[in-house]
């Protein structure tokens, strides 16, 4: 009996030491293949089903859940259907049994938007920055019209694809709003609490009490506050801040005034206009 477990004891000992001789020699492969896989994926949302992976060079990956035949599908087909595709170049798109969408992009780079900003350190220029206000304001527009409404958006929500940016779908925060009228608003009823960040409008982050309803403009305050950051790393107060100092470098210009109209205390006089 003894033998037996001593057989069994030294065969143990040996595997573990053959399996550390196994690490030493090869743990920079580990630890690059560890950080490789963390590298790859650029994007991924809050349900882990939509993200970006990079494949190769110039070449990357975004897998979307398309088309499922629930209430929270319908909202996600609406999303994708209108994604402004035009803006990326795509390689190929296949889609599975089970609906999941593969998307092959070719681009130089993807990033998120926290990650453009860092390795810029926060010096995008004008170009740049009326190009991130266009391509964001022009989607939640379009979502608009098919009454999709999003929650407060945060850096880490848009990707930047090349020279556009994109706002990538996360399930948590995306509603339907309703089309009645109130003091000229459209509205959606909030009855479960979303995500706020220091890009919220007002009236989302002072909510005391749900259900309450919450006016689509919010949005445009968001993202115009996101904007503000983007440009001069300030996160913007109405109530403390004076606006025109904030934006003196860009003053008069089309984001100058695209920006204030959207940075507006109430919700019902803000609109997303840039001429």
């Amino acid at each position: 009996m003894s033998f037996t477990y001593s057989v069994k004891s030294t065969s143990i000992f040996l595997f573990f030491l053959v399996f550390l001789v196994f690490l030493l020699f090869n743990i920079k492969n580990v630890f690059y293949y560890i950080k490789l896989f963390h590298i790859m994926r650029i994007f991924e949302n809050e349900d882990k089903d939509v993200f970006i992976e990079k494949l190769e060079k110039n070449k990357y990956l975004l897998k979307i859940p398309y088309n499922k035949d629930t209430k929270q599908g319908s909202k996600r087909k609406i999303f994708w259907t209108n994604f402004p595709w035009r803006n990326i170049k795509i390689i190929k798109m296949s889609s599975s049994k089970e609906e999941i969408r593969d998307v092959v992009i070719q681009s130089e780079s993807i990033q998120t938007l926290s990650e453009f900003l860092t390795r810029r350190k926060f010096n995008i220029g004008y170009k740049l920055a009326l190009q991130l206000f266009t391509d964001i304001g022009n989607q939640l527009k379009t979502l608009e019209q098919f009454n999709i409404y999003l929650g407060p958006l945060d850096l880490k929500d848009i990707v930047v694809i090349d020279e556009h940016f994109f706002i990538m779908e996360d399930t948590k925060n995306i509603a339907v709003f309703s089309t009645k009228l109130r003091l000229q608003m459209n509205q959606m009823k909030m009855i479960k609490k979303w995500q706020q960040n220091k890009f919220s409008a007002p009236e989302i982050t002072n909510i005391k009490s749900l259900p309450v309803d919450i006016p689509i403009q919010s949005s445009y305050y968001n993202i115009a506050s996101l904007l503000v950051y983007s440009l001069f790393k300030k996160h913007i107060d109405l109530k403390k801040d004076n606006t025109d100092e904030i934006l003196e470098n860009i003053k008069n210009t089309k984001l100058y005034w695209g920006i204030k109209r959207c940075l507006v205390a109430q919700p019902e006089e803000r609109y997303f206009l840039i001429i």
